[in-house]
């Protein structure tokens, strides 16, 4: 038997008693998309101590009861086993009937000691299970004519058997003048009877007239010739079908009689089966998506969880990613982080059923690991230089807020998102690491709050020092014109009370930011600090300052100050006019670049492409030559520190 063990955790039960050496099948397994391809039947079986040999799938045709037989068993913890149905030919149609079932499937155990043990048969709907009368189910009693009773033959040899131009492979037959009587007690297990019957196409001779009883009451009667009878009447019909329900004690008599004599009158009952009661469980289905992620910067042992409808047990497979990831119970155990984005670990689900529920189709999901973050209120995140975060969530409110410092430099956040949550009516401080427009990074909009609307609205506000010297009895708080804020500043921000929020619950905020670059104060204390370095300042500039004297009434004092240093020499490097004035220049063969700097004081220099995706980074000490002879054509973006400055220049390789 070829079989294929999964890794996952033990089976829970489905509501079957078992005896020794028993075989039982637990339903149909659809597939994912719904089709009637890569569907499967599950099946426990138990051979009490003996070893099992093959565990088969015999596939029927619901046309003929030709049978397909099938070993590719994949072998399940606890005896289970799961038999994926194979391709079938589906192109036929069946007699007599308007469903789309076209097979009936069956599992069949094998010991090593020549015991074989075989499940009832269950169609392609997944519900209605059969046993076939005479090889699984015999009939109460019968009477025989001249010959037989004989099944899955005709009385006249082996199958298949014609009738009706159909060659059968499963039957059971008698004389016509015998009968088959089925004496069904209150408690049987069955809820209809169903059979095909004719005659054989080759008895020139046979005619049978067909009756048929339920309870004592004729229900139906035909008379059927066989196909090559001279006498064969001009409808052309050979073939008919019986069907009868079956509830509590009944009894059914399928009886035959001579129409002019006895000769090749072989009454033949082909595919008859008896139904079992229906399988009266509700469907399921996961409820887990198609794609997901899961946190992890280093190895661990992460939750899944399907969730089927059912509430039952779940087990989980690896379907690609086991280089990276395996199963144990309802955990994946992460032993190495993907470097590529785009790789996924596929998980596929298993649920088999529960006394309430059928069995489910296989669910999967593709898991791709992120490199995420959380700060939540009152915790602290420490970033080092040239960490890459692929998502980053800072949570806040006015009375704390998570702090995130980056030690040494620079760190990327490829999506940060700030969740505040704002009280209506209260003030909070906030500042954001980029410049953004709050209606475009935010929901805030999407909940209602317009920039100063009003009726619903949300305000912001900027510290002007200008105003709180000229008038110290005022606020010196001035509103913004338009949504639009600038990195790293401070500023003060509410939204207004709603009548759709009468009890002016606290409402969080999200705010995303896209490609962001980190060099947060690490200071951590959020502190709004003006200060003034004219060294920093160009020389013959002219520098305006308000100044309020302490303790001395009056207006405040308008200084303008010109900034004349009598040594040029002494003054300290103005780095931010260095990267200003900074050109980037090619060697002769543009396989590498040198930037213009004046010192050989090192800088940080990050190379993003137009994606913002970081693609080098380097200390960079002039006149060093980068190497960029093995980067791509392309436009990139520089970013560069140098000293207490940074600027970013564009890039153009050709």
């Amino acid at each position: 038997m070829k079989t294929k063990y999964l890794f996952i955790t033990m089976f829970s039960g489905i509501g079957l008693s078992l005896q020794a050496q028993s075989l039982q099948m637990a339903g149909l397994i659809g597939n994912e998309n719904g089709t009637t391809e890569g569907r499967m039947v599950v099946a426990k079986a138990d051979g009490e101590g003996r070893k099992i040999q093959t565990v088969d799938l015999v596939s029927f045709s619901l046309r003929d009861g030709k049978s397909t037989v099938t070993e590719n068993a994949i072998a399940m913890p606890d005896n289970y086993y799961l038999l994926p149905i194979p391709k079938l030919n589906r192109n036929f149609e069946v007699p007599w009937s308007e469903t789309t079932d076209r097979y009936a499937y069956r599992v069949r155990m094998t010991l090593t000691d020549g015991t074989r043990i075989i499940s009832e048969l269950i169609e392609d709907n997944g519900r209605e299970r059969f046993r076939w009368i005479g090889a699984d189910v015999k009939w109460t009693s019968f009477t025989q004519g001249d010959i037989g009773p004989k099944f899955d033959q005709s009385l006249g040899g082996p199958n298949p058997f014609s009738v009706g131009g159909i060659s059968f492979y499963k039957s059971f037959s008698v004389h016509g003048k015998g009968s088959f009587t089925f004496d069904l007690p209150e408690d049987n297990p069955y809820s209809r009877l169903f059979t095909y019957y004719g005659i054989q196409d080759d008895r020139s001779a046979g005619d049978v007239r067909f009756s048929f009883w339920v309870d004592d009451n004729m229900v139906e009667t035909h008379d059927l010739y066989a196909m090559t009878n001279p006498v064969k009447p001009a409808d052309g019909i050979y073939l008919r079908k019986f069907e009868t329900a079956i509830s509590g004690k009944t009894k059914i008599v399928l009886d035959g009689d001579v129409i002019d004599d006895a000769d090749y009158d072989h009454m033949n009952f082909p595919l008859g089966r008896l139904y079992l009661k229906p399988d009266t469980r509700k469907t399921q289905t996961a409820g887990w998506p198609k794609t997901d992620e899961l946190v992890a910067d280093k190895p661990a042992l992460l939750d899944i969880d399907a969730r089927f409808s059912s509430g039952g047990t779940t087990y989980y497979e690896i379907v690609s990613g086991a280089e990276y990831a395996s199963i144990e119970g309802n955990k994946l155990n992460l032993r190495s982080i993907p470097e590529d984005k785009s790789t996924y670990i596929e998980v596929k689900a298993w649920q088999f059923g529960t006394d309430e529920y059928l069995p489910a189709a296989p669910s999967t999901c593709r898991f791709y690991i992120r490199n995420n973050k959380t700060v939540q209120k009152n915790e602290k995140l420490v970033l080092q230089n040239g960490d890459v975060i692929d998502r980053l969530v800072v949570y806040g409110d006015a009375e704390s807020r998570g702090q995130v410092i980056v030690e040494n430099g620079l760190a990327q956040v490829k999506e940060l998102v700030l969740k505040y949550t704002f009280r209506p009516g209260t003030w909070n401080f906030v500042s954001f690491p980029s410049n953004i427009n709050l209606d475009k990074a935010s929901n805030l909009n999407y909940q209602g709050y317009h920039f100063n609307d009003s009726q619903k609205a949300y305000y912001i506000y900027e510290y002007s020092t200008q105003s709180r010297a000229e008038q110290p009895g005022k606020t010196a708080w001035k509103s913004l014109a338009s949504p639009d804020v600038m990195r790293n500043k401070g500023y003060i921000m509410g939204i207004s009370r709603s009548d759709d929020n009468p009890n002016e619950t606290p409402v969080e905020v999200t705010f995303t930011l896209e490609n962001t670059q980190l060099g947060l104060d690490n200071s951590g204390i959020g502190s709004l600090n003006v200060g003034l370095d004219l060294t920093q300042v160009a020389p013959d500039s002219e520098v305006t300052v308000y100044i309020e004297p302490t303790g001395v009434k009056g207006p405040p004092l308008k200084v303008n100050l010109q900034f004349k240093p009598e040594d040029l020499a002494a003054l300290p490097m103005n780095h931010q006019r260095a990267l200003d004035d900074a050109r980037i220049t090619f060697n002769p063969n543009r396989s590498g670049i040198r930037l213009t700097l004046p010192t050989s004081e090192k800088a940080r220099v990050v190379f993003f492409d137009k994606k913002g995706k970081v693609i080098k980074a380097i200390k960079y000490e002039s006149p060093q030559l980068i190497d960029v002879k093995d980067m791509p054509q392309g436009k990139y973006q520089l970013y560069i520190e140098y000293g207490n400055a940074y600027c970013i220049k564009e890039l153009d390789l050709d």
